[in-house]
């Protein structure tokens, strides 16, 4: 689990006093007008998280402090702080890459822009952990060419212009990294869940005098389907059959012990996959047309009618929401910092936004940076920061 619990930025977007804010543990949102600084603000505390300072070389402000929490690494302090002759230094590269009539001006400009994000660096507290990410979901503006989660993605991003064919086959790659992620989780999750079940039943049959008699009862018809499906999903075979089962099940405590055991191991791969069901909904109750969108299986299936369609096929809107909502199912107990969350969102889509948000993962700390009024329509006043 990986919180920011506060930051400190001075100089950002010009500003003279410093932006200070302590954050909550659930949402925030950040708004403002234009050039007042938010996406910086985001940039500055997806660097702090993944321990890079590089990409913040040309982003206005002179220092910055954030501080965070590491369910494994205890508290966490990392600052930068831009020097006077560094912030003269950028402004001569800003005006000489703006004259790009001169080639060789232009290309030593750009060197020496390198050579700066290079020597930009984080100070980490505790020192042992400097340089180290910590896991996180970031969506710039720049969704696809830009992203990178902080879930294990670290591919370089892709900064160049692309094409539309090249647009839909990126955002294609990024849906089903996110959707193998999101359903590889869930298996590591199902799979334990069913050993440990093993394991009681085991239990059970090994120590049959230590058995737990209050285990809820079962109905006995349900009680074979449960036995059933969880040998299947072992792969193992019995001979028993649905007569003989029935017949035990009133007289044979350790029986009924055992299915016990089973109905608990069901319920728990019942809430394994409620981030699943919760997409589900979520997504089908806000596809437009007679789009239904189908998790159920390790590929994210999308049908229009009978007709299966390509994740490209969606509308802009559509893939936002999908890409949002799958990077917010994948934060787990981590943050997930958004910039511009109403891109091609329709009105209504933006007010339900947060909400579903947190009703798909109501465990993450959501972090945004708006211009929609709509977006943040049922947001509490202490969980908004105008900048």
């Amino acid at each position: 689990m990986t919180r920011i619990l506060e930051f400190r930025i001075d100089g950002l977007a010009g500003r003279k006093d410093p932006v200070s804010i302590h954050l909550n543990p659930d949402v925030n949102v950040f708004w403002g007008m234009n050039g007042s600084g938010k996406t910086s603000l985001l940039r500055i505390l997806h660097s702090a998280l993944t321990g890079d300072a590089a990409p913040l070389v040309r982003v206005p402000f002179e220092k910055a402090t954030v501080v965070f929490h590491s369910e494994l690494r205890g508290r966490v302090v990392r600052s930068v702080t831009k020097s006077k002759r560094k912030l003269r230094e950028l402004d001569r590269l800003e005006d000489a890459l703006s004259g790009r009539d001169d080639p060789e001006l232009y290309a030593n400009a750009q060197f020496e822009l390198l050579e700066s994000a290079n020597s930009l660096q984080w100070a980490t507290e505790p020192e042992e952990l400097d340089g180290r990410g910590f896991s996180h979901g970031y969506l710039p503006i720049s969704r696809i060419t830009e992203r990178g989660s902080g879930f294990g993605d670290r591919r370089p991003p892709r900064r160049e212009l692309l094409d539309e064919a090249a647009y839909d086959q990126a955002f294609a790659d990024a849906i089903d990294s996110l959707w193998q992620r999101h359903v590889a989780r869930s298996s590591m999750v199902i799979r334990e869940v069913q050993q440990r079940g093993l394991a009681d039943v085991l239990d059970v049959v090994l120590n049959p005098d230590e058995r737990d008699d209050q285990t809820p009862l079962v109905d006995p018809r349900a009680g074979f389907t449960l036995v059933t499906n969880f040998l299947q999903n072992h792969r193992l075979r019995t001979s028993f059959n649905r007569k003989d089962f029935l017949q035990r099940y009133g007289e044979d405590g350790q029986l009924r012990a055992i299915v016990g055991r089973i109905s608990e191991v069901q319920r728990g791969i019942e809430i394994a996959n409620l981030p699943q069901r919760r997409l589900q909904d979520i997504l089908s109750a806000m596809m437009s047309g007679n789009k239904a969108i189908d998790i159920s299986g390790r590929r994210l299936t999308i049908r229009a009618g009978d007709v299966e369609i390509p994740v490209t096929g969606l509308s802009s809107g559509e893939k936002q929401l999908l890409l949002l909502l799958l990077e917010t199912a994948n934060a787990r107990q981590n943050s997930v910092i958004v910039d511009e969350p109403e891109l091609s969102l329709h009105v209504d889509w933006q007010q339900d936004l947060i909400e579903n948000m947190r009703v798909l993962n109501s465990e993450a700390q959501v972090i945004i940076a708006t211009h929609s009024p709509e977006v943040m329509a049922n947001v509490p006043d202490r969980e908004i920061f105008e900048l």
